[in-house]
């Protein structure tokens, strides 16, 4: 039942128009997170969002959107793909892409812009 609440949350979220401009994926895992990387770039634009919400949800990732407070654990000043961050409401430590992110300075709220 809960799987299917979470389903029927999901596609109906994706039926929005600016879903995916103000969402990010966020994944346990740094191999995780390339996974999914590869596999958004194959299955995203061919077969809709409802299949990438279902491998999201078998794999460990979730969707989070541009009002979740995050803070960038890993951030050195240089650019690198993947940024370990800190989701502050659940205290999850988690990695996404850096283009999901924009930084505004080390140890601060950052704001998610784009997926």
């Amino acid at each position: 039942m809960k799987h299917i609440l979470l389903l029927s949350i999901l596609l109906a979220l994706s039926l929005e128009a600016d879903y995916v401009k103000k969402t990010i994926g966020v994944c346990s895992s740094q191999e995780t997170l390339l996974e999914l990387n590869e596999y958004s770039k194959t299955h995203l634009l061919e077969k809709g969002g409802l299949e990438l919400e279902l491998w999201l949800m078998s794999h460990d990732c979730k969707i989070i959107d541009k009002n979740t407070q995050v803070e960038v654990l890993d951030y050195t000043g240089k650019k690198t793909e993947i940024l370990k961050v800190l989701l502050k409401k659940t205290g999850d430590i988690v990695y996404t892409l850096n283009k999901g992110i924009q930084i505004e300075q080390p140890g601060q709220d950052n704001i998610i812009y784009k997926f």
